[in-house]
């Protein structure tokens, strides 16, 4: 607030504002913030980033692409936008660009288990129960820890008690000192997801309500993600 202050159009500073209103939930005010950003800077790449993850979330898909693919086309080292919008893709049924942009595999260690978690997801969306682990021994350890119980539930549709406790500890669905209310819903839906694929709805609709109770706001992950299609006739996620 001291920059904007003393520059009203530092975008960078509006930026920053705006992700902490995301963060806490705040999808209005960040919108505001990032359309002053972007008023003032039309290329600032993290306010880009920002608005089109938030339009995907709020149903304008089409205009929430456009965002992504501009920073992509702007920075192609912003990989995990590029992954956003190929799951924004997924979610309106574009299969055959989500397996196209998924066929580019980054070197980088970092980039590759940020792939490797939204390739996973893709997984669950389609029903891939055969997709092959791939090499993790040049990843982080707790990346690669997160892919393998992944990778581990597709291919099995169940979650064994140890697995279940990894999974409590990397998506914790609760708002804390250290979880923000936005990571709390993504974990929550990410949550909700692997338990509907191994079977386990009552737990799955209770990470719903986990997401919804700290801000839910995808409108079309609701709407449209397929491996929650069967809690969709639940009271409350109807609701």
């Amino acid at each position: 607030e001291r920059s904007l202050a003393s520059s009203p159009q530092l975008a960078d500073a509006r930026v920053a504002i705006a992700a902490l209103h995301a963060y806490d939930g705040e999808g209005v005010a960040a919108a505001g913030e990032l359309r002053r950003a972007l008023a003032s800077t039309p290329d600032a790449i993290e306010a880009l980033d920002w608005m089109g993850r938030l339009l995907i979330e709020v149903g304008d898909t089409e205009r929430g692409l456009a965002y992504l693919d501009r920073v992509y086309g702007l920075d192609p080292a912003m990989i995990v936008s590029r992954l956003t919008a190929t799951l924004g893709r997924a979610l309106v049924g574009d299969w055959n660009r989500v397996m196209q942009d998924f066929a580019f595999v980054p070197a980088d260690p970092f980039d590759r288990t940020m792939y490797l978690i939204y390739r996973a997801r893709a997984a669950l969306w389609r029903d891939e129960t055969a997709l092959v682990l791939p090499d993790l021994s040049d990843l982080p350890p707790s990346g690669a820890g997160s892919i393998m119980a992944m990778f581990q539930i597709i291919g099995t549709r169940r979650i064994e008690p140890h697995v279940r406790s990894l999974l409590e500890q990397m998506l914790p669905t609760a708002h804390s000192a250290t979880v923000a209310p936005r990571r709390a819903v993504l974990n929550a839906q990410l949550r909700a997801e692997l338990l509907a694929h191994a079977g386990l709805m009552a737990d799955a609709v209770a990470a719903i309500r986990d997401a919804d109770a700290v801000g839910l706001a995808d409108i079309v992950w609701l709407e449209r993600c397929p491996t929650i299609a069967p809690l969709r006739a639940q009271p409350d996620v109807q609701r």
